[in-house]
């Protein structure tokens, strides 16, 4: 199914169930496949799941500079269906689109909103400390000393790994980026199929470059903080949002929210542990 939003195609699965809805909402380097596994398990509601523009099978017309144009997307996509009461999930990137959309007048239609891996209110990790290792998994040699010590060494060859052919009949392109996933997102703990399946997903994605900037440079600005109710869930294992990033923005939305640390759960646990996750969801849902 498909939406024309904003000179946007905007793909997206809706299971039509007369039920309460539950928007979900995916992160970077994914699309709305990523939520196959927690939705057998979300219960008897209504399930919309969609790609953000550039992302999976919605149309990439425009370019996206920063989280809140994501968003703008987002809520205009939300309010087309006309539903006055829904709940919202988040994982990742997806997390700060859910911030976002905390400053529009969605904030009254919104009962629940779940944050699986978010990224903070001041975004995800740097990686000043940890991107000489990031680029040993893009499988970039012979790099200059002096110019490793610039973060701009990342920024540059993560852009020459995508303008060699960014689909998933690049052999370099679909190794260096799953060798990324596999790394940073599942911690080296991953079945074959959730591998190459995330890794078709990443390589679907049309502007890597100017999401990484935005998500890098992301900071959140609301001033007041809804009464909305909202949880927090996060793996004690995440290497791309460290717990101290979720922990600030716990601390900030701490009103009608709650926070639970799940011991040896990585980033990417919507997708390894969706069973686990989603009865946590459920019983927050049910509340």
């Amino acid at each position: 199914m498909k939406r024309e939003i904003l000179g946007e195609e905007i793909a997206y699965d809706d299971n039509q169930k007369d039920a309460p809805v539950i928007f979900l909402i995916h992160g970077n380097m994914s699309a709305k496949e990523c939520f196959y596994n927690i939705e057998k398990y979300l219960g008897e509601r209504r399930i919309i799941a969609f790609d953000l523009p550039g992302f999976g099978d919605s149309s990439f017309n425009y370019f996206y500079y920063s989280i809140d144009q994501l968003a703008w997307v987002c809520y205009r996509f939300i309010k087309s269906f006309g539903i006055k009461k829904f709940d919202i999930l988040g994982w990742s990137m997806g997390g700060a689109i859910i911030y976002e959309l905390f400053k529009t007048r969605l904030e009254e239609n919104i009962d629940h909103a779940i944050f699986i891996s978010a990224m903070g209110i001041n975004g995800v990790n740097r990686l000043d400390d940890n991107y000489k290792s990031f680029l040993d998994t893009m499988h970039l040699t012979n790099i200059p000393t002096e110019i490793m010590n610039g973060i701009t060494v990342y920024q540059e060859e993560l852009r020459k790994l995508y303008s060699l052919k960014p689909s998933y009949e690049s052999s370099f392109t679909r190794e260096s980026m799953r060798h990324m996933l596999k790394r940073y997102v599942f911690n080296e703990k991953h079945d074959h199929h959730t591998l190459e399946r995330s890794t078709k997903l990443a390589l679907k994605q049309r502007d890597p470059m100017d999401i990484n900037k935005a998500i890098m440079s992301y900071t959140y600005k609301g001033e007041t903080v809804p009464k909305i109710k909202k949880l927090f869930l996060h793996g004690s294992e995440d290497k791309v949002v460290r717990l101290e990033k979720i922990e600030e923005t716990y601390e900030f939305f701490k009103d009608s929210s709650t926070l639970k640390i799940i011991p040896g759960y990585d980033h990417g646990m919507v997708v390894t542990h969706a069973k686990e996750i989603s009865e946590e969801v459920n019983k927050f849902l049910e509340n």
